[in-house]
């Protein structure tokens, strides 16, 4: 709840905070400053000086410094009357009379919640003085009587609003509030400890948002995956090193390219044939198929699957690759009337003799 704050022309009291001695101030736009108003024990101060300057503005039940004459004095603003306020009077007398806890329901009454949690707080009364500093926004405060308390999860929502997150979590963890003290934790930057609070609350798109930036690669696909999040647990999942777990989400994404690749680069020839297929990789897919006949010696067919690869594919380097790998395939065969012609067609410029040499 918002309190209200000092204005110009308002009767303001305060209480030394060292003197104890209460004090009233007219804040008035007139340069007026140390005349005495025909209000009983009034001074008058204008708004532009050190005392109007300090007050206006600020909210009833804070602490302040104030200069005067004699020296800076701390104090405490208690109240505004404009002569309606029987309540400020009733809590203003009360505090003269040590009634404290009276005192501090007479400034609940008005709004000052900030000068009602120092006297629940003087009259040990800790549950009231924790709720009224909570109410003042002076969440540091509250937090602590809170603890006294043992009541974790109200000193954590303090904390957090106080911005000490990294408390805040701690707090929440006591709590078993795992979300909260997740979000507080990676506000924080203990990353670390957020993601397997993160993992608990079930909010494993977040946990692996904080395994990514802790560098925990299997940790981030893992939960990655758990949130359908294929190709980002793939991404992780290769990072990592576990090429298989990679491949498989590769393929759950529909990234049939990446899965082909990895599958050709770990020899697998027949799968990588397939997802090159899949992703409309005519020739990528063909040559893994000569990758396969070759390893079970079916050379023709080898030679076949290559030289279709070439005549279908884009770049020259490849196309040639291609062409030669054919070339080879035929050598085995004896075949050299095919192989010369494929050599031919690789280096149109250069005698199938040197081709072949210079491979």
């Amino acid at each position: 709840m918002k309190q209200s704050v000092v204005e110009c022309g308002q009767l303001v009291i305060v209480k030394g905070i060292e003197s104890g001695q209460f004090r009233k101030y007219r804040i008035t736009r007139d340069a007026l400053d140390g005349k005495t108003s025909i209000e009983p024990e009034t001074q008058i101060a204008s708004m532009s000086s050190p005392i109007g300057t300090a007050l206006l503005g600020k909210q009833i039940g804070s602490i302040v410094k104030i200069r005067t004459p004699k020296g800076p004095i701390t104090v405490e603003i208690l109240g505004v009357d404009a002569g309606a306020s029987g309540a400020l009077q009733t809590a203003l007398e009360c505090e003269r009379d040590g009634r404290h806890a009276d005192a501090a329901s007479h400034f609940e009454q008005i709004g000052n919640y900030a000068s009602a949690g120092r006297r629940h707080a003087i009259a040990q009364s800790i549950p009231d003085a924790a709720r009224c500093f909570c109410l003042a926004g002076l969440y540091e405060e509250a937090a602590a009587y809170y603890d006294q308390l043992d009541d974790a999860a109200h000193a954590a929502q303090c904390y957090e609003e106080a911005g000490q997150n990294a408390t805040a979590a701690v707090r929440y963890e006591r709590a078993h509030e795992h979300l909260s003290a997740a979000r507080c934790f990676e506000r924080s930057g203990d990353i670390s400890a957020a993601a397997p609070l993160y993992e608990a609350s079930g909010e494993h798109a977040a946990a692996g948002r904080c395994h990514e930036k802790a560098g925990r690669s299997s940790d981030s696909a893992r939960c990655y995956e758990r949130v359908a999040e294929h190709h980002l647990a793939a991404l992780h999942f290769e990072k990592s090193g576990d090429i298989e777990k990679a491949i498989f989400s590769f393929q759950k994404a529909g990234d049939w390219l990446r899965a082909a690749q990895l599958l050709e680069e770990s020899k697998r020839f027949e799968p990588a044939a397939v997802c090159y297929a899949t992703a409309d990789c005519e020739s990528e897919s063909l040559r893994c198929r000569g990758r396969c006949h070759e390893a079970t010696g079916e050379w023709i067919e080898a030679a076949r699957c290559y030289d279709e690869a070439a005549s279908v594919e884009w770049w020259e380097s490849t196309k040639i690759e291609n062409l030669l790998d054919a070339a080879r395939c035929y050598d085995q065969l004896g075949l050299n009337e095919q192989a010369n012609a494929c050599r031919a067609r690789a280096r149109p410029d250069v005698p199938p003799e040197t081709v072949e040499s210079a491979e």
